[in-house]
């Protein structure tokens, strides 16, 4: 039998972001806060951790990421999504940030992927 996203959860011992009151969460970037209640209403790819990026100091900056949870076959989704985000002029930088995809859990058919 292959684990669901609850038994992964679990797992990890993490709740549900699915459930998550993001509204009533302070400590969410408000910045963020949308677009992250809108993926975690999907059903194949959810966020665990993420962060909009902060200037603490003049020499200090922190880059926006985030962790998600998604399932294997749907990877090719949220790559084109991402894809689709760049400038389609090769010689045109993209600005920042960059996007550089960490895959570091895979239980059955679902995978946690980090991006910053």
């Amino acid at each position: 039998m292959k684990p669901s996203f609850k038994e992964f959860l679990e797992k990890i011992d993490y709740k549900d972001p699915s459930k998550y009151d993001f509204d009533g969460d302070d400590k969410i970037d408000s910045n963020i806060r949308e677009t992250i209640k809108n993926i975690n209403k999907s059903s194949w790819c959810w966020t665990l951790w993420s962060c909009e990026g902060h200037i603490h100091s003049e020499n200090e900056k922190s880059l926006p990421y985030f962790v998600f949870v998604v399932k294997k076959k749907c990877i090719p989704v949220l790559l084109g999504m991402l894809f689709n985000t760049l400038d389609p002029e090769v010689d045109v930088l993209t600005p920042f940030p960059l996007i550089i995809l960490i895959i570091y859990l895979c239980l059955g058919d679902l995978l946690m992927i980090s991006m910053l």
